[in-house]
């Protein structure tokens, strides 16, 4: 299934590793982002762990529960909505 232009994504997995990597690494490889995209998506409370919002340097125990809302893209500048830019 397509997601929907504008839409937000959501993304939900489980930690499976007991040496678990910061959440902002966690978070960006698991969804191909970078670092920096990952850390952003975390300080604008995006990203939960178990249900409570952690900081980037947090390290999930094995088995936690990540959930990931990706907002979608700003509209450009100028853009109407319901018409492309």
């Amino acid at each position: 299934m397509a997601a929907t232009p504008g839409a937000v994504t959501l993304h939900d997995f489980c930690v499976d590793a007991d040496d678990a990597p910061r959440l902002d690494l966690l978070v960006a490889r698991a969804l191909s982002l970078t670092r920096t995209q990952a850390a952003t998506l975390i300080a604008e409370g995006h990203v939960l762990v178990d249900g409570r919002a952690e900081r980037s340097s947090f390290r999930a125990a094995r088995g936690a529960r990540v959930a990931v809302e990706v907002p979608p893209p700003p509209r450009p500048r100028g853009a109407r909505r319901g018409h492309p830019a």
